[in-house]
């Protein structure tokens, strides 16, 4: 009898950097979706797939690297360096490296230095890639355009056999965006927005459904959570999803991302709301008319003046709206910013912010460019202090130790920044004002308030950071290289990937890149 030959292994990780710099797991599981995408393009009946989320199981033990064949791994900007450690420590035990994200789409050619092949684009790249692999003839660049979905189930039962338990089932109904926030890597990239079939979609959401643990909340009381960049870009297609979810007598409720200009439509919200619509994430960022400006927020500035009613009437309709609050302190000062945080505790309706974040020059951003042409980035900036926390610019307001003080409260204990008393105390009369006849807003219009002050209770305490990029505590993973390693190679994989030199100045491997910018209109 002839021996069954073994499956050929295959494991995708998400890679993480927890925000403090710390060793830990956060037990998030948003980002695990970029991941399982991956793996719904791959046929799990020819293949063993494992996925791993640094994030919701901790970092990956590079002691005892899974024996893998073929090894994908992605990340968010931030999380780079981490892709080019493990990608070290799998290439040296023989599996084939295939990375994506932003830097591989952005800047291809540079990120093969550290990698067997580059995905640039959507996860579609994934096909071509394992048919290349099955032959021998890997490339070193695949590229799929952002703007081609093509429609394929999602395996959500991979989640589960992963050890990957999420609270809500997380669904992509589209992709990209169509506005142009000078920040934003989606613009960057070219991603507008796409949308999957409709029927894709809902079989996509059964199946999440069915294969969850019988007797868990995911099934019993199933909430989805819509992680598209913008929910509402194309209303059409919206409103023929809402009209689903609102006839599913599965589904329970739903939340997703829109933008700030979507509030103003109320028509559309009601009949979000009609739909089981309980939750709404929504780029407010900031209420300062320099900082929209600045920022080429478009969306935002069309109902400034209103915003605050519109808000009003999205709660009314038992709509929890979260948000996050953006500063930039090349135009605020840090008593500016203590204000905002003080004005936020006090509006009327307005839930505390999800979370706080600097304005980061991400790399190959309209934002980007246009601070290293004017030499606004700081000397020995490096790829990993563009995380939304550490200070990125040299020519801020204020003295830079002022910042990083300030950060460290931000980020540490922010309840220290605001007056307890009246935090508590405005947040117990906001969230009575939901109505009792909402109860389940009340309870997210509660915790989601509070979700930010105590996320900053867990943050190390033993670290000790200055907030200041260039100059800011790596993470352990920097140091957790095999004993054995070459020099050249440790430098290659473990060391910090630089931004600009002790001047100040784009490093080399950008400069290839770097754009002719004669106005802001040809980036954007």
């Amino acid at each position: 009898m002839a021996k069954k030959q073994r499956q050929q292994r295959i494991l995708i990780i998400c890679t993480h950097f927890h925000q403090d710099r710390s060793y830990k797991q956060e037990k998030i599981t948003m980002q695990t979706m970029a991941g399982l995408h991956v793996a719904s393009q791959i046929d799990t009946e020819k293949y063993d797939v494992k996925l791993y989320h640094e994030s919701y199981q901790g970092p990956y033990d590079i002691t005892q690297p899974d024996q893998a064949d073929l090894v994908f791994l992605t990340g968010l900007q931030k999380d780079f360096d981490r892709m080019r450690q493990l990608s070290y420590i799998f290439q040296k035990q023989g599996s084939i490296v295939v990375a994506g994200g932003n830097i591989c789409t952005l800047f291809p050619e540079f990120a093969t230095e550290f990698f067997n092949a580059v995905s640039v684009g959507g996860v579609e790249c994934t096909l071509e890639v394992l048919r290349d692999f099955e032959s021998g003839t890997l490339k070193q660049i695949y590229r799929s355009p952002q703007t081609q979905v093509s429609n394929y189930i999602v395996k959500y039962e991979l989640l589960a056999r992963s050890g990957i338990r999420p609270q809500y089932h997380f669904v992509e109904a589209s992709r990209g965006c169509n506005f142009k926030c000078d920040f934003c890597v989606i613009p960057a990239e070219g991603a507008n927005h796409a949308t999957y079939r409709i029927d894709t979609v809902v079989q996509s959401i059964e199946r999440a459904i069915a294969t969850s643990p019988r007797f868990s909340i995911r099934r019993l009381f199933p909430l989805l959570f819509f992680i598209d960049n913008n929910f509402s870009n194309n209303l059409p297609y919206m409103t023929e999803l809402c009209s689903y979810l609102k006839k599913s007598k599965k589904i329970r409720g739903w939340g997703a991302l829109i933008t700030q200009n979507m509030l103003r439509k109320r028509d559309m919200i009601a009949m979000m709301a009609d739909s089981k619509c309980k939750v709404l994430f929504t780029g407010i960022e900031s209420f300062d008319n320099d900082f929209l400006d600045r920022h080429n927020k478009k969306q935002n500035k069309s109902n400034l003046d209103n915003v605050l009613d519109d808000i009003r009437f999205v709660q009314q309709q038992g709509i929890v709206l979260t948000y996050p609050y953006m500063f930039d302190p090349r135009i605020s000062s840090v008593a500016q910013m203590k204000q905002e945080i003080q004005k936020l505790v006090e509006l009327d309706n307005l839930t505390f912010p999800l979370f706080f974040t600097t304005v980061s020059p991400l790399v190959g951003t309209q934002l980007f460019w246009e601070s290293a042409q004017k030499g606004e980035l700081l000397p020995n900036l490096r790829l990993r202090d563009l995380d939304g926390q550490a200070l990125a610019y040299g020519n801020t307001i204020d003295a830079h130790q002022d910042y990083g003080q300030f950060f460290s409260l931000l980020y540490r204990d922010t309840i220290q920044l605001c007056d307890r008393k009246t935090f508590f105390w405005n947040l117990l009369k906001k969230t009575v004002k939901m109505g009792l006849n909402h109860p389940v807003a009340m309870y997210l219009f509660y915790t989601g308030s509070l979700s930010h002050i105590n996320e900053s209770k867990t943050s190390s305490r033993t670290l000790i950071r200055n907030y200041i990029g260039g100059k800011d505590v790596l993470d352990p993973q920097y140091d957790r290289y095999p004993p054995n390693i070459t020099p050249s190679d440790k430098a290659r994989y473990f060391d910090p990937i630089a931004i600009t030199d002790s001047n100040g100045h784009l490093s080399p491997w950008l400069k290839a890149y770097q754009p002719n910018l004669s106005s802001r209109e040809q980036v954007a």
